[in-house]
């Protein structure tokens, strides 16, 4: 039998599709994470991962909600893939939530894990949706084959 403990589980093989230069990729994460370590770390491993997109991250998009408001809908449109990241116990707040129920609807969603780790949307486990709470709206779980945390 051969080891295979180097080797990248079935879910992170079959996790993201090639994308040539000029497609988009917009980065989603909670506005509490945009100034973290974290957040620059795992930015950072989204733009290797797609080397030859453009990376569009919401954290230099938009200015405000009033503006995110007004432009989320363009950037929607024009992007192939939505990457999200969630709050270091694996929430997402509303606005995320509202990014990738829109993007899901057209393009591949994914879940940005601490491991660096694309997990596609269809293995990807959503709390229900918390209308009273905006920061931790819902509560997000890779499958990922060894690790259960986003």
């Amino acid at each position: 039998m051969n080891r295979t403990s180097n080797l990248p589980s079935r879910v992170r093989a079959r996790q993201v599709a090639a994308l040539s230069t000029g497609e988009r990729v917009y980065l989603a994460a909670p506005k509490a994470e945009y100034e973290s370590l974290r957040y620059q770390r795992l930015a950072a491993v989204a733009r290797r991962l797609f080397p030859h997109a453009d990376v569009i991250e919401a954290r230099t998009a938009f200015v405000d909600v009033a503006d995110w408001r007004t432009n989320w809908p363009a950037i929607a449109a024009s992007i192939t893939a939505l990457v999200f990241l969630t709050t270091p116990d694996g929430w997402i707040g509303r606005g995320v939530w509202a990014e990738i129920q829109e993007a899901h609807a057209r393009v591949p969603v994914y879940v940005l894990t601490d491991r660096g780790q694309l997990v596609p949307h269809a293995d990807v486990v959503f709390s229900r949706p918390n209308p009273d709470n905006w920061t931790e709206h819902v509560r997000v779980t890779a499958r990922t084959g060894g690790s259960n945390a986003a």
